[in-house]
C-alpha cells in the first residue's frame, strides 16, 4: 500500500504542476485584454509560477519512478 500510495502522491503532484502551468498560460493569454501595465504583472507572475513548478519537475518523476518501481516487486495476496 505505502508503494501505491507513493505512486499516486508523485502523480498527482505532476498533474498539479501541469495544471497550475496551464492556468498561468491561460492568465498570460488574456492579459492582451488589460491594460500594459496588468498585463506585465500577469505575465511576470506566470513566468514565476512556471520556473518554480518546473524545478520540482525531476525530483517527482524520480520519484513517481522509484515508487512505480517497488510496486512492481510487490507480491499478490493470493500467492
Amino acid at each position: 500500500m505505502a508503494s501505491l500510495k507513493d505512486l499516486q502522491d508523485s502523480l498527482g503532484a505532476l498533474n498539479d504542476i501541469t495544471t497550475r502551468e496551464k492556468l498561468a498560460s491561460r492568465v498570460a493569454m488574456s492579459a492582451r485584454h488589460m491594460s500594459m501595465s496588468r498585463a506585465r504583472e500577469l505575465a511576470f507572475a506566470a513566468g514565476l509560477i512556471s520556473g518554480s513548478q518546473e524545478a520540482h519537475l525531476d525530483p517527482l518523476l524520480k520519484a513517481a519512478e522509484h515508487a512505480y518501481a517497488r510496486l512492481l516487486e510487490v507480491k499478490p495476496f493470493w500467492t
